[in-house]
């Protein structure tokens, strides 16, 4: 951290406040079972952090838990409200659930 601040100031300066002080909070992670898992943990990361620096998640995150994530986030993209698409198949519309009625959760 202390290398990364002192670049960011260098880089440019005034734009970046330091933060090399800052405590570093180890959190603990899944281990990927397949290469392309990576990008799936990450969002769910991002999503489920606490951010309080505890390191810890409002969930569980496992490699055993793959598959579900991935069905997960296809769900979340094709049947979010902002995607764009003009009609979905039919095929596809059959597995939309009311809003209310979350997929995984």
């Amino acid at each position: 951290m202390h290398r990364l601040s002192d670049a960011l100031s260098i880089a440019a300066p005034l734009k970046f406040k330091s933060f090399k002080n800052w405590r570093h909070v180890p959190v603990k992670v899944a281990v990927q079972k397949a290469l392309s898992d990576s990008a799936f943990f990450a969002m769910k990361f991002l999503e489920f952090y606490d951010g309080d620096g505890h390191g810890s998640l409002h969930t569980s995150i496992t490699a055993e838990r793959s598959k579900e994530l991935r069905a997960e986030t296809l769900y979340y993209l094709t049947f979010h409200k902002q995607n764009k698409v003009v009609a979905l198949p039919d095929e596809i519309l059959q597995y939309r659930r009311d809003d209310h009625h979350p997929f995984f959760y």
